[in-house]
């Protein structure tokens, strides 16, 4: 795989996200949700858990019924591969304030146990995407890439479907020596409370 980390990733898009009434809504889900929240925190993050897999869907429907914002899915290959099906939906639904970027890092779970997604290295998301009726798709290994395309993507009509290939990381990996650590309560309740975060924000 390319030497590019999903938080470099994210960390470009923060700069390009906007403010004010032109700030992009951002769904997020597994590793994502560390960085986009590091990167750039906002009342108008929300996280995709515990529904992993539910992040492409949950993005068709704040981009419904956000029509005049943009609308950003930074989702995973083994969460997309959950619900493989939304992809039809929100080309069918043709949200053109959506963007779906998914990481392809080959693993669920990185950083935490990085079990293997079935047909790494064989399955172009980006085909799929185009397959299932997105106008627009694209594929990037590199920071550079990425980085470049941006601007003129999120100034774009959608929907749009990114898939970057990135490296997964691995220095956290959970062991006998360092295992699994407890959940917190508040992580099967996070996204209700952002969502009640997000509405209040959008209707202030």
């Amino acid at each position: 795989m390319a030497d590019f980390l999903c938080k470099d990733a994210i960390a470009a898009l923060a700069e390009h996200r906007g403010s004010g009434a032109d700030e992009a809504i951002v769904v997020a889900t597994m590793t994502s949700i560390l960085w986009i929240n590091q990167a750039s925190p906002s009342p108008l993050n929300i996280s995709c858990v515990p529904l992993m897999g539910g992040a492409s869907a949950l993005g068709l429907g704040l981009a419904l019924a956000q029509p005049d914002r943009k609308v950003v899915v930074l989702d995973g290959d083994g969460s997309l591969l959950m619900q493989l099906g939304s992809l039809v939906s929100i080309a069918g639904a043709g949200p053109k304030n959506l963007m779906h970027v998914v990481f392809n890092n080959g693993v669920w779970f990185e950083n935490m146990v990085n079990l293997p997604v079935p047909g790494t290295g064989q399955t172009d998301y980006a085909a799929i995407a185009s397959a299932a009726g997105f106008p627009v798709t694209h594929r990037f290994d590199g920071v550079r890439g990425w980085t470049e395309a941006l601007p003129d993507l999120l100034a774009t009509d959608g929907p749009i479907f990114v898939e970057l290939v990135v490296t997964p990381e691995s220095h956290n990996v959970w062991n006998h020596n360092a295992p699994q650590p407890d959940l917190p309560e508040a992580q099967f309740t996070r996204m209700g409370n952002e969502g009640r975060r997000m509405r209040e924000t959008l209707l202030s």
